[in-house]
């Protein structure tokens, strides 16, 4: 009897841990394939989608909960671009008026009456120009939680 269980014992025991490591495997290998699909995810692919096929109640609610993530992060870095689209253009227009004005006035000679036109034309521009800096720099400090916009 004492042979036996100092044989059969070891066996047993070696079976158990064999069979809980490969139930453990097929029980972890749906988190491996989301984690393998989710480092291929970057901030050009947020419309990638984590699929599992057919996950346990547990997973589908993990990689529902992960999929929302991922749709939200894609709207803001949607509405992000929109915003640097907007505002380059929104820098771009003053800048070009500032330069066609000074072009202008350069191109030939003018009576003062005209270069203080061209002069004050390019002021006001350039006040705008400032107006939606500071308007920019209030947005990122808003946006950092320095300042709370009214």
């Amino acid at each position: 009897m004492r042979r036996a269980i100092l044989v059969g014992l070891p066996v047993v025991l070696l079976l158990a841990g064999i069979g809980g490591y490969l139930l453990a495997t097929r029980a972890l290998r749906p988190l491996s394939v989301m984690a393998h699909q989710a480092t291929g995810i970057t901030g050009s692919s947020l419309d990638t989608r984590i699929d599992i096929g057919d996950p346990a109640a547990e997973l589908r609610l993990l990689v529902e909960s992960f999929n929302d993530l991922l749709s939200r992060l894609d709207q803001s870095f949607a509405t992000m671009r929109r915003f640097v689209a907007d505002a380059s253009h929104e820098l771009r227009t003053p800048i070009s008026v500032i330069r066609g004005e000074a072009d202008v006035a350069l191109s030939q000679d003018r009576s003062s009456a005209e270069y203080r036109a061209s002069l004050e034309a390019i002021l006001d521009e350039s006040r705008r120009l400032s107006t939606l800096l500071d308007d920019l720099l209030n947005l990122a400090r808003a946006d950092a939680g320095h300042v709370k916009l009214p």
